[in-house]
């Protein structure tokens, strides 16, 4: 073998070495390239269920609670346990009662259920005419007010809240009768009042503050469980009027 075939055969040699190197860098350079994909993949996941698990632990925690106490109700007994501290024993209760139910304002069948379930009409008075003109207002209005006998009707509009309507002839007369808030209305002669009803010894006793005498103070009460009796006390003044009325079959 002459020496140009041994330079062609190195050539050769070196050739195939360097084209090995070469695939073996691009391999190896392939697979770091996918390797720092894989790695900044698993970097992003690892972030976005960082953030989710944050977020859910923020805006999830009541509705967890709330499918707990949901799913601990579903397997607890639908009782409630009443501890008394007087002679600490323990009281088991339907869970049905509220705590917060309002006492009725009266029993069935009282005086107060008899005077707001029924309708009523004036036959008498005591006294009306010296009160109004202490009251003031023009005379048109005192004359009309002492000889009117009104017809009353109570329609309840909810739990404890009334409207009363006094009716003479065609005009009717509207006032609030509230027992659980203080109400704002006018008087008989147009003042800003405010007032605060309550059911007191099977008698409703009205508060009235605002009007131009002062304190009025407004009692409905059965008169021998019988009549109705519709008594206002100008306080300051020492002054009283009343108002009788019958049941209306």
């Amino acid at each position: 073998m002459n020496e140009r075939d041994e330079y062609s055969l190195l050539e050769q040699q070196r050739s195939r070495n360097f084209d090995a190197s070469l695939r073996s860098f691009q391999t190896q350079k392939g697979w770091k390239r996918k390797l720092s994909y894989c790695v900044f993949s698993i970097l992003v996941l690892i972030c976005m269920l960082t953030v989710t698990s944050v977020i859910l632990h923020k805006t999830g925690n009541r509705a967890d609670s709330t499918s707990l106490e949901s799913s601990s109700k579903r397997f607890l007994p639908d009782i409630e346990i009443d501890v008394s501290t007087s002679n600490d024993s323990a009281t088991t209760t339907s869970s049905n009662y509220s705590s917060t139910k309002k006492t009725p304002l009266f029993e069935p069948e009282s005086d107060v259920d008899i005077i707001l379930n029924n309708q009523w009409q004036q036959y008498d008075g005591i006294n009306i005419a010296e009160y109004l003109k202490v009251e003031g207002g023009n005379i048109a209005y005192r004359l009309i007010a002492a000889n009117s006998k009104p017809h009353l009707t109570f329609v309840k509009e909810k739990e404890g809240l009334y409207t009363q309507l006094f009716e003479v002839v065609s005009i009717t007369h509207k006032y609030a009768l509230d027992f659980y808030n203080e109400y704002f209305h006018e008087d008989g002669i147009g003042t800003d009042c405010r007032s605060t009803a309550k059911v007191v010894d099977d008698t409703i006793v009205i508060r009235t503050l605002g009007g131009k005498k002062g304190l009025v103070v407004t009692t409905y009460f059965l008169k021998n469980h019988k009549d109705l009796w519709i008594k206002q006390d100008m306080v300051k003044e020492k002054i009283t009027n009343t108002r009788i009325y019958k049941k209306i079959d």
